[in-house]
């Protein structure tokens, strides 16, 4: 008797990979605004979780951590596909944490990720920053900001490009993401 192996191919999450984006070159206090950086992703990945670097001008401030994919049309819009719901910020300056958020990103897609300021916040962003950066499972497009003069009542079901305006300019945050195990799509882990 002749024991065969098939050696078939699995996708399974390997250990997760942190990105920090941005930098704290520049501050400013936003409420009542969408604060997105931009993602065109090359390989499927799992967002684990984010975080945004924020400080509450006082206690008991909110954010509303959000996710949200590209679509078309004219104005390109934008789909929410996670929130986070408003969740009360700690005081002091640092990154706040999304939660988890395990969503699965899926290559071909553009992604908006980070934070609605329901309440005063400052926030670092980074001139001019790394926009174009390969992070191995997307590339880092920029920015997309908003207010609420342009998005009333927090975070709606879309938002479309003429809602508010893009640059290459970076808000600090930190993304984790579990890569695929076959990261190289060789079909072996």
């Amino acid at each position: 008797m002749t024991l065969m192996l098939a050696l078939l191919p699995t996708l399974g999450w390997a250990a997760p990979q942190t990105d920090e984006l941005g930098a704290n070159d520049q501050e400013n206090v936003g409420q009542n605004a969408f604060k997105l950086d931009t993602f065109s992703v090359n390989i499927p990945v799992d967002l684990d979780n984010f975080e945004v670097f924020l400080e509450p001008d006082q206690p008991g401030n909110e954010a509303t951590f959000a996710l949200y994919e590209q679509g078309g049309g004219a104005g390109i819009a934008w789909t929410l596909i996670w929130d986070s719901g408003p969740l009360v910020t700690s005081m002091g300056a640092g990154f706040k944490s999304s939660g988890t958020v395990n969503v699965t990103l899926d290559a071909g897609n553009t992604y908006a990720i980070g934070v609605y300021l329901d309440d005063d916040h400052q926030y670092g962003w980074e001139n001019n920053g790394n926009g174009g950066l390969n992070l191995g499972w997307g590339v880092v497009e920029g920015t997309f900001f908003a207010f609420n003069d342009s998005i009333p009542g927090g975070v709606p079901d879309e938002i479309r490009w003429n809602d508010g305006s893009e640059s290459n300019d970076l808000y600090h945050m930190r993304i984790t993401v579990n890569l695929p195990e076959d990261s190289d799509g060789d079909g072996f882990n």
